[in-house]
């Protein structure tokens, strides 16, 4: 018999508890079952094939890190996408918020802690370093060509998918730039006003703003390397 994972992922919330329980919204989990090839080809897929990644961080470091039970993984499946508590049962987020889905602290510190996969660690390390990475790369090697850019639109010369197209076409006015982002802006904020979203206007601002901060040092990455964070 072939030797079999098992892999759970997060799926949408699907129903609600009865009215007398506080109308609070369930969450369903779904399981399924790869063998150790499928389970290979998931975490090498995931990272668009990222070959050296994949056997250095999943196929050396984390066993060594899973098998000395780092951050309690040995408790929990190997390869999982799922949170777990203490007692390695799934997390229970009903436990944890009210009806409206708010997040109650004395609730979270009576619940058990979250836990997840030592997988899933190794995806969110990978994620945020990578970001951070990105930023600092952009900045200690392009930063001065960026910040002269920013000064003088002409520094460097012209840009050669520039010089291909400028006979053709005719350059966007700025001012056309600023409209559709208003707009942008705009709907943004009447949607999450509009709807209940519980997130404050702030917070789209601050989502916003972070985006436009890594869309140069994002672009980079991707027209010289044809890889994205």
């Amino acid at each position: 018999m072939a030797i079999k994972y098992l892999i759970t992922s997060d799926v949408e919330v699907v129903a609600r508890v009865p009215e007398e329980e506080g109308d609070m919204l369930l969450q369903r989990t779904e399981r399924t079952e790869l063998t150790p090839t499928e389970a290979l080809t998931w975490n090498v897929e995931g990272h668009e094939r990222n070959y050296p990644e994949v056997a250095f961080f999943y196929l050396f470091l984390s066993p060594i890190l899973y098998y000395t039970n780092i951050w309690y993984s040995a408790y929990l499946p190997f390869l999982s996408l799922s949170t777990f508590d203490s007692t390695g049962d799934i997390y229970n987020i009903i436990r944890v918020v009210d009806k409206n889905l708010n997040f109650l602290v004395d609730k979270y510190e009576q619940y058990p802690p979250m836990y997840i996969s030592m997988s899933f660690s190794l995806i969110f390390a990978l994620l945020f370093s990578a970001v951070a990475a990105v930023i600092v790369h952009t900045y200690l090697y392009n930063g001065a060509d960026i910040w002269a850019k920013f000064k003088d639109p002409r520094h460097g010369g012209e840009d050669i998918h520039k010089r291909l197209m400028k006979n053709k076409h005719m350059d966007v006015p700025n001012w056309w730039s600023g409209i559709l982002t208003a707009m942008v802006l705009g709907l943004g904020v009447f949607t999450i006003g509009y709807w209940v979203s519980e997130l404050p206007f702030w917070g789209f601002i601050v989502v916003c703003f972070g985006m436009a901060c890594l869309i140069v040092p994002e672009g980079i990455l991707e027209g010289t390397t044809n890889q994205r964070t």
